[in-house]
C-alpha cells in the first residue's frame, strides 16, 4: 500500500512539474511578444520625422559635420561652421558620438546621413530593451520589467531625443546611462568579491565611454552619492558584535567599488578630456558631492545611533555648501531653489515648467509617485533593499534635475518609466489585501490598459480638440508652423543643398 502511495505521489509531483514548465513557457512567450510589441510601437513613434529626410536641429547637423571630417581624413584645428565663433572641435567638443557614427558608416557602408537619421531610433529601442534587464535584475519580476520596457518605448521625454533625425549627444549618453544602471545592479547584488571587481572594471569602462560622449555623465557619480548617503538609513539598528572597520568596508564592497569607478572616471575626465577644462565646475561639484557622501557614509560605521549619523550628515552638508560657495563660487542653495542662472553647470537649457512636465511626462508622474512610495515601503520592510534604494536614488536625482532643466527630462524619462511600472506592482499588492489574487490581477491589468491607452492618446492635445500642443514629444508631432515649414523645404529645396537650423528655434540659413 505504501508503495502504491509513493507512485501516486510521484505522479502528482510530475504533473505539477509539467504545469510549472507550461507556466514558465507561457511567461517566456509573453515576454518575447511583449518586447517585440515595445520594439514595433517604439519604432513607429520615433520614425515619424523620417519623412522629411532632414536632421532635427542645429546640433545633429553639427555632429554630422564632425563625423564627415573623420570619414574624409580627420578633424581640422578650427571649424568655421558657427556664424558667431570659430570652434576648436577637439578642444571644445566631445568626440565620442562622431567617432562612433563615422565608424558605423565606414564598416557597414551605409551613408553617413542615414546613420544619423536612423541611429537615434535604434538607440531608443535598445534602451527600452535594456531597461527590461535593469528592472529584472533589480526586482526579479519579468512582468514589471516588461511594463518598464513598454513605458520607456512610449515615454514622451525619452522619444524627445531618440526620434529619427534627432541624434544628440544626450541620445548616445542615454545608452551608457542605462548600461551603467544594469552593471551597478549586478555589483550591488553580487556576493563574490572577484565578480564584484570584474563588474567594477566594466562600470569604469562604461563611464569613460560616457564621459567621452556627453557631459552629463557626472549625473552618475551624484546618483551613486545619493545612494551611499541614504544607505545607512536602511541598516538594522540591532546591536552587533564588535566588527573591525575593514570587515565593515568589505561587507559594503559593491558600494565602494561603485564609488571608486565614479571617482576614477571623474579624474580621468578632468585631466585627460580637453573639453572638461572649459566645464570643470560640473566635475568639481560631482567630486565634492561624491567625496562628502563617502565621508558621511563612513561615519555610519562608528555611529551607534541613526540620530548621530543624521546630525553628522547635516553638519557636513553645511560644510559642503560653504566650500561650494567660497571655493568654487557656486551657490548650491540658489541652484536647488532655482534663484540663480543654471547655465553655468549645464548649458542649452531653461527651467522646466508645469506645462513642460505635462508635455514630457504626461500621466507617468502619477504612477511613478505610487511606485516611489511603494519602493520606500519595501525598503522599510527590508524587501530588495539595495536595488530598490539605488533605483529610488536615480529616480529622485533625475526628477530633481528634470525640474531644474527641461533638457534633463530626457534622462528623467528613463527613471519615470521604471518607477511607474513599479507603481503597478504596488497597486496589485494593495488590491490583494481586498480581493483575491485573480481579482486583483484583473483590476491591475485593466488599470494598466487604461493608463497605457491614455498615455498613447492625449485628449488634451490640440490635435484632438484639446488645449495643450505637443512640442517635442510623443511621436514626436510638430506644431503646424514647423510642419508647414518642413513640408515647404522638402518640396522646394534640392536634396544636395545645406539647410542649417540654428539652435532649434527655427532660424534657417
Amino acid at each position: 500500500m505504501a508503495k502504491f502511495k509513493g507512485k501516486k505521489a510521484k505522479k502528482v509531483i510530475n504533473k505539477e512539474n509539467m504545469q510549472f514548465k507550461k507556466i514558465n513557457s507561457f511567461s517566456n512567450y509573453l515576454v518575447i511578444i511583449g518586447l517585440l510589441f515595445s520594439v514595433v510601437v517604439g519604432y513607429f513613434m520615433r520614425s515619424w520625422p523620417l519623412r522629411f529626410e532632414r536632421l532635427l536641429g542645429y546640433d545633429p547637423y553639427f555632429f554630422l559635420r564632425e563625423a564627415a571630417y573623420y570619414l574624409s581624413g580627420g578633424l581640422p584645428k578650427i571649424d568655421p561652421m558657427s556664424p558667431t565663433v570659430a570652434r576648436s572641435l577637439i578642444g571644445e567638443d566631445l568626440q565620442g558620438l562622431p567617432i562612433l557614427t563615422s565608424i558605423l558608416s565606414r564598416v557597414t557602408g551605409v551613408d553617413l546621413l542615414q546613420v544619423h537619421l536612423y541611429l537615434p531610433i535604434f538607440i531608443g529601442i535598445i534602451g527600452s530593451i535594456l531597461i527590461y534587464f535593469v528592472v529584472l535584475k533589480a526586482w526579479n519580476n519579468q512582468y514589471v520589467a516588461l511594463i518598464s520596457s513598454f513605458f520607456l518605448a512610449i515615454m514622451p521625454a525619452f522619444i524627445y531625443r531618440t526620434a529619427g533625425g534627432g541624434l544628440w549627444k544626450d541620445t548616445l549618453g542615454s545608452f551608457f546611462f542605462i548600461l551603467f544602471m544594469l552593471i551597478a545592479l549586478f555589483i550591488i547584488k553580487e556576493k563574490e568579491r572577484n565578480k564584484i571587481l570584474i563588474y567594477g572594471v566594466l562600470s569604469l569602462v562604461i563611464l569613460i565611454l560616457y564621459a567621452n560622449t556627453f557631459g552629463n555623465f557626472f549625473f552618475v557619480p551624484l546618483i551613486v552619492a545619493t545612494y551611499i548617503l541614504l544607505k545607512p538609513f536602511t541598516k538594522e539598528t540591532k546591536k552587533e558584535k564588535t566588527i573591525v572597520l575593514m570587515d565593515k568596508v568589505q561587507k559594503d564592497l559593491g558600494m565602494w567599488v561603485l564609488v571608486g569607478a565614479c571617482l576614477i572616471s571623474l579624474l580621468y575626465a578632468n585631466f585627460l578630456i580637453p573639453p572638461y577644462k572649459l566645464e570643470s565646475l560640473r566635475i568639481y561639484l560631482a567630486l565634492l558631492g561624491l567625496g562628502f557622501a563617502s565621508i558621511i557614509n563612513l561615519s555610519s560605521y562608528f555611529a551607534k545611533d541613526r540620530k548621530y549619523y543624521l546630525v553628522f550628515m547635516v553638519g557636513l552638508s553645511v560644510v559642503l555648501i560653504a566650500i561650494a560657495q567660497f571655493a568654487l563660487d557656486y551657490n548650491v542653495l540658489g541652484y536647488v531653489f532655482r534663484s540663480i542662472d543654471i547655465s553655468g553647470i549645464s548649458g542649452q537649457g531653461q527651467a522646466s515648467t508645469f506645462s513642460d512636465f505635462l508635455d514630457k511626462f504626461y500621466l507617468f508622474p502619477i504612477m511613478a509617485l505610487i511606485g516611489a512610495v511603494y519602493g520606500i515601503y519595501q525598503i522599510i520592510n527590508r524587501e530588495n533593499t539595495k536595488p530598490t534604494l539605488f533605483l529610488l536614488s536615480a529616480f529622485a536625482f533625475n526628477t530633481f534635475m528634470s525640474y531644474q532643466m527641461l533638457r534633463n527630462s530626457f534622462f528623467g524619462g528613463i527613471t519615470f518609466a521604471v518607477m511607474a511600472a513599479y507603481g503597478f506592482l504596488g497597486i496589485y499588492d494593495i488590491l490583494t489585501t481586498r480581493f483575491s489574487k485573480n481579482g486583483a490581477l484583473s483590476i491591475a491589468i485593466i488599470a494598466l490598459i487604461v493608463f497605457s491607452s491614455l498615455s498613447l492618446y492625449n485628449p488634451l492635445d490640440q490635435r484632438y480638440g484639446g488645449s495643450i500642443p505637443y512640442r517635442t514629444s510623443q511621436s514626436p508631432h510638430l506644431e503646424d508652423r514647423w510642419l508647414s515649414a518642413l513640408v515647404w523645404l522638402k518640396d522646394n529645396v534640392p536634396q544636395d543643398e545645406v539647410v542649417c537650423n540654428w539652435w532649434d528655434y527655427g532660424y534657417w540659413i
